[in-house]
């Protein structure tokens, strides 16, 4: 993403006054952070609401990446045993105990998803292993494929009835300096009827060849679908009804902002933020906001980058 100067930086992000910005208990925000370079290693840290206790839940050499959570488990790709960055899942309680390897399949780095109370995953296998969605058990026993028969396919959502999946698509095939016309799409269980969910608008030429037309889908309130998109030259979080109506920006233009995660009763969403270090450097941080509140709360500021949340069932105590 292009570099931005926040006037919300140069403000000062404040928290907000008032029950709507209190504290969730229930909750912990599991997010992604790159601690260091030299050896791509990535580690999954949990953070409370409030931005007390960011605590290192994975620790360990290599690339793990958390990309889903239901019931208090996290859902998360890992390298570990496998040769770099050839990704296989994982889940883990939000603690960071109790890992367990669900699958030997091999993944894409992609978004997942499940249905029928978490039973059943939707996940994304690597272009050596297939060029269609597979739909698992938790114990990584395939049980049926998704074939959304377009040039790239990824990111992976079921629908809250659990009969179609939102997918990040293109027609044509990602070309480097170029990129691809990346959309969303809704497709049934069994593979038919197709439609484009999202249409990037034709005179908006700001975005560069690597930025998201349409980012990974997320179920937002009400059963409609946010994603995130680089419009008007700034990246933001956008909502969009199933059926393609209802369009709005759920972010401000001062915020260069990446992927997010809703909270499960929908009261708020987290997301990562492009933040100036100098005029050449810059990190991400997570920020939170409420829908229809005027000021995001500043979550995380350490100057490694963090990203990419999901919201989990915190740990009973």
């Amino acid at each position: 993403m292009a570099m931005r100067n926040y006037l919300i930086m140069a403000m000062g992000v404040l928290f907000l006054a008032g029950c709507a910005t209190e504290p969730d208990v229930r909750y912990k925000i599991a997010y992604n952070v790159y601690v260091d370079r030299d050896t791509d290693d990535y580690e999954v840290f949990t953070v409370n609401p409030d931005g007390t206790e960011p605590t290192n839940i994975t620790n360990r050499p290599g690339m793990e990446w958390v990309y889903y959570a239901y019931d208090g488990k996290l859902f998360f790709i890992s390298d570990r045993d496998a040769c770099p960055r050839c990704y296989f899942l994982y889940e883990m309680d939000a603690a960071g105990q109790n890992v367990r390897k669900i699958s030997d399949v091999r993944l894409k780095d992609s978004w997942l998803s499940s249905r029928n109370g978490g039973t059943e995953l939707i996940v994304n296998p690597h272009q050596s292993v297939d060029s269609v969605f597979y739909i698992i058990d938790l114990q990584g026993n395939l049980l049926a494929k998704v074939d959304p028969d377009m040039a790239y396919a990824g990111d992976p959502l079921f629908t809250p009835d659990g009969s179609q999946v939102v997918f990040r698509g293109s027609p044509v095939p990602f070309k480097m300096d170029v990129g691809f016309a990346d959309e969303l799409y809704v497709i049934n269980t069994d593979g038919s009827g197709r439609r484009q969910l999202t249409q990037f608008p034709a005179s908006d030429t700001l975005a560069d060849w690597w930025e998201y037309h349409a980012g990974p889908p997320t179920l937002a309130p009400g059963g409609a679908i946010s994603f995130n998109s680089v419009r008007d030259g700034v990246g933001g979080v956008f909502r969009i009804g199933l059926d393609g109506a209802g369009l709005e920006r759920l972010t401000p233009l001062e915020e260069e902002v990446g992927w997010h995660a809703w909270s499960p009763d929908g009261a708020w969403f987290v997301y990562d933020v492009q933040v100036p270090i100098t005029d050449s450097t810059y990190t991400y941080d997570l920020f939170i906001r409420h829908p229809g509140e005027p000021v995001s709360i500043h979550l995380t500021t350490d100057p490694r980058y963090e990203q990419a949340p999901v919201v989990v069932a915190a740990p009973a105590l």
